[in-house]
């Protein structure tokens, strides 16, 4: 595993050291999970090997009842991984967490990888996500993300520094649930 640190420079943003270098991320009082923010680095590392453009899409869904699995997170991804097969047919990895702040149910924020080369913009993703999720979520809904779309090209720096940035929003441990019985996030290919 790779040494990371937290370097604190202001209220809202922070250093954070990754395999020698400094990333600027979305920092709160509370802290990042650093398990979740290694596993974001890792995500992307894994998907540029692959294809020298990456395609990083960000949703958010709401339910308005509360539970205390994540079943719909399963079985969204299942149907949902169908669906990009067909759209993109290329490989695809994912990051998805889950919180809760002061609404009587969980939300969950994801991120989409894709090559880049298939996919040049978040529109056709979310139309598919939201489509899945309100069928399958009756009394759920998909938020629209701004800033929901990076494209990140193999060894352009700057790109990948941006991705990492609003990446690293999901890491973060405010509005986390922390019960040992609920999973928080989830990583994995599509």
């Amino acid at each position: 595993m790779c040494p990371i640190t937290l370097i604190q420079s202001n209220n809202t943003e922070a250093l954070y050291k990754y395999k020698g270098d400094h990333y600027l991320i979305l920092y709160r009082e509370t802290g990042i999970n650093q398990k979740i923010m290694s596993r974001i680095f890792k995500q992307l590392e894994s998907m540029q090997e692959i294809y020298s453009r990456v395609s990083v899409t960000f949703l958010q869904f709401h339910l308005k009842k509360w539970s205390p699995e994540n079943k719909v997170m399963s079985a969204f991804l299942k149907s949902f991984k169908k669906i990009l097969k067909r759209e993109y047919n290329c490989k695809a990895r994912y990051i998805w967490v889950r919180e809760q702040n002061g609404a009587p149910a969980q939300h969950y924020h994801m991120a989409i990888l894709l090559s880049g080369h298939k996919c040049d913009n978040s529109y056709n993703i979310h139309k598919l996500a939201d489509t899945l999720w309100r069928s399958q979520n009756v009394f759920g809904y998909a938020y629209p993300v701004e800033n929901a779309h990076y494209m990140v090209h193999r060894n352009k720096k700057d790109e990948f520094k941006a991705a990492i940035y609003r990446l690293a929003y999901l890491a973060k441990n405010y509005s986390k649930v922390f019960d040992k019985d609920i999973n928080r996030f989830g990583v994995g290919r599509l």
